[in-house]
């Protein structure tokens, strides 16, 4: 093969190879920035999504304890109905008993 440097006949077929490997790397280099961009987002994006999932967790257990709590307060009330009952029943029973057991 012959000297190049005047008339090489691949010349222009490696100019033109060199053109599209600078263009392909141009298109590359968008297509990162793209990507790398559209992944910051969703960074950002799940980010958000993880504070507001952590404020409805906690608004949640929050919730989760005033219920327990209000579902303990019938049965406080209903024990202090009985033990009402049961006290008048036990100091009626005692009133009976000192008035020597007669009634009227």
């Amino acid at each position: 093969m012959g000297d190049c440097r005047d008339n090489c006949p691949v010349a222009e077929k490696v100019n033109r190879l060199e053109a599209q490997l600078d263009e392909y790397q141009s298109q590359n280099a968008d297509s990162h920035r793209e990507i790398y961009g559209r992944l910051n987002t969703l960074e950002r994006t799940s980010d958000v999504q993880k504070a507001r999932f952590d404020a409805i967790m906690e608004k949640l257990e929050s919730l989760g304890k005033n219920v327990d709590e209000l579902k303990g307060r019938p049965a406080r009330r209903w024990e202090a109905v009985v033990a009402a009952v049961i006290s008048a029943v036990a100091g009626g029973v005692a009133v009976y008993l000192m008035a020597g057991g007669r009634i009227g």
